[in-house]
């Protein structure tokens, strides 16, 4: 389903940067993009996994990586990124 950075051909600077951002964040956790083209150029979509989010409401999870979005990516890179915050139970059909 999803890509590692390394294994999408051009994978856009800002894109390795939030992700190296959300790692900090997340110390521990999964990371995986998905590359879809889209209207204007292709868009990316970041699956963040960690046993930490268990403990966290849905807001709270994607608060946290939002921020970090908001940190580290201009306007115009934000409406290209979307990213979601996964539990391993989610996975589970929890």
């Amino acid at each position: 389903m999803a890509q590692q950075v390394a294994q999408i051909p051009k994978c856009p600077k800002y894109v390795a940067e939030l992700m190296s951002a959300l790692q900090k964040l997340e110390p521990g956790a999964k990371l995986d993009v998905e590359r879809r083209r889209g209207r204007g150029g292709y868009q990316y979509t970041i699956a963040v996994m960690s046993d930490r989010f268990e403990s966290r409401g849905w807001r709270e999870r994607h608060k946290r990586l939002w921020d970090a979005m908001y940190e580290t990516l201009t306007d115009d890179q934000l409406g290209r990124v979307a990213v979601i915050a996964l539990r391993p139970s989610d996975l589970n059909g929890e």
